[in-house]
């Protein structure tokens, strides 16, 4: 019987759903830990792993973690709660801004890869990143892949059970939410339901960012066999 991501409190939730690396010679990103031994073949180049690397950075396991945290604390347990008061509203919406950091997080390490990838300087994409805002950041997406967001999205949904459409729809419905309680302060639009969803939901939010690296960022085997020639 499959464990529900709601029960997972006693491992912590980033050892679950973050455990990426990617393989040095080809780039290719998998959940197989194999690819961090030495010499182990990269399922998608063959090639002996030279030692996989991490593919997200620290802020993505954070964000997952913290929202495990809060969600299985008592809202008097919760430090954002014991500030702005104890009650289930304050605890639900920490929950909330970490879902919604954790998408702002994996885009942003997507487009940090892609840049470091063809070479862009340091100053440049920090420039580029400069603006934070959430429409800034997937026009960049669209600069640099020459395809929309959406569009990339829609394709990795052909074929599979993962519905990224749905997760990324739901996603920014949460975003404008937590936005709209920032900005006036309505609590009555943040649900357990709702964080539950968020929880729920946060496997495929990173796993379609895998998908996307793997589609835009990793080397074709046949071009690795000629470098390697």
């Amino acid at each position: 019987m499959s464990i529900s991501i709601l029960e997972i409190d006693r491992q912590r939730l980033s050892s679950v759903i973050v455990s990426y690396s990617t393989c040095k010679v080809c780039g290719y990103a998998t959940s197989d830990l194999n690819i961090t031994l030495v010499g182990h073949p990269c399922s998608h180049c063959g090639s002996p792993s030279q030692g996989g690397m991490l593919l997200f950075k620290l802020g993505v396991y954070i964000m997952v973690d913290l929202m495990q945290e809060y969600y299985h604390l008592h809202p008097t347990e919760s430090r954002i709660s014991k500030a702005l008061g104890e009650n289930q509203e304050n605890h639900l919406l920490a929950i909330i801004v970490f879902y919604c950091s954790l998408g702002e997080i994996l885009l942003e390490n997507f487009l940090t890869d892609y840049m470091n990838k063809i070479s862009i300087p340091d100053k440049v994409q920090d420039e580029l990143l400069r603006d934070i805002s959430m429409d800034k950041r997937l026009g960049l997406f669209r600069a640099l892949t020459g395809k929309k967001f959406s569009q990339a999205v829609a394709e990795l949904d052909k074929g599979s059970d993962k519905d990224y459409q749905r997760v990324v729809e739901s996603y920014i419905n949460v975003r404008e939410k937590r936005n709209k309680f920032l900005h006036v302060g309505n609590m009555f639009i943040i649900g357990k339901e709702m964080v539950e969803q968020c929880l729920t939901d946060s496997p495929i939010l990173i796993n379609l960012f895998v998908k996307l690296h793997n589609v835009f960022l990793v080397e074709p085997v046949n071009q690795i066999g000629n470098e390697n020639a």
